[in-house]
């Protein structure tokens, strides 16, 4: 009995993973409104009865939890950058290039999974707007801890960690918008160049709080 109900959850667990999984590609393709529940079934290969036994409250409630995945992601490879680079300037550019190479392979399909979801759902779908909300928050607070490692204090960390990702995510809307990847190019230059006077000064003034 204990072996069947193991098999049965780890089924559940790959079933919810498949459907996440297949609605975090089509809202980052499509967008939210072209996403309907049959696009997420027929991706998935899912039946449209298990969609909604994992997510009762339908498309925004799955939405909602794939753009929470997706975010959990985009922190994860920001901190697996950081730890690698240790000089956040350098995960900073690094984060970019990535972004540069996927909008390049994907003929500009791809880019940052929340931003387009965040434009035209969240304002008004109610998990969407508190996953795209809790997403962003986790990006800014760990670039600024790792600002504030490297000698800023946390309220000036708080405040260049914001402007950088806020800098980032609106170069890749209109990076995607001209099918053009420059904005993007131009956006990590000029922050790496900011981000750099901005610790120098705090090295050099020695940063109180």
């Amino acid at each position: 009995m204990v072996y069947f109900r193991a098999v049965g959850y780890a089924k559940s667990d790959e079933t919810k993973r498949k459907l996440l999984s297949a609605t975090g590609k089509l809202l980052r393709a499509r967008g939210y409104a072209a996403t309907g529940l049959s696009a997420i079934a027929r991706v998935s290969r899912v039946p449209k009865g298990s969609l909604y036994h994992h997510f009762p409250g339908g498309k925004a409630e799955v939405a909602g939890a794939a753009v929470a995945r997706s975010g959990d992601a985009i922190v994860t490879r920001l901190r697996d950058l950081a730890d690698r680079e240790r000089d956040p300037v350098l995960a900073m550019r690094a984060f970019c290039d990535g972004y540069v190479k996927q909008l390049q392979e994907s003929a500009f399909a791809r880019g940052c999974p929340l931003a387009t979801v965040a434009l035209e759902a969240a304002p008004h779908v109610d998990p969407v707007h508190a996953a795209c909300s809790d997403a962003f928050d986790g990006i800014v607070a760990l670039f600024a801890q790792r600002l504030a490692e490297h000698g800023m204090p946390s309220l000036a960390a708080d405040d260049e960690a914001l402007h950088t990702v806020a800098a980032i995510e609106g170069a890749l809307v209109l990076a995607k918008a001209k099918r053009d990847v420059r904005p993007l190019e131009v956006v990590r230059d000029r922050l790496t160049a900011h981000l750099r006077r901005q610790l120098a000064d705090a090295t050099r003034n020695g940063a109180p709080e």
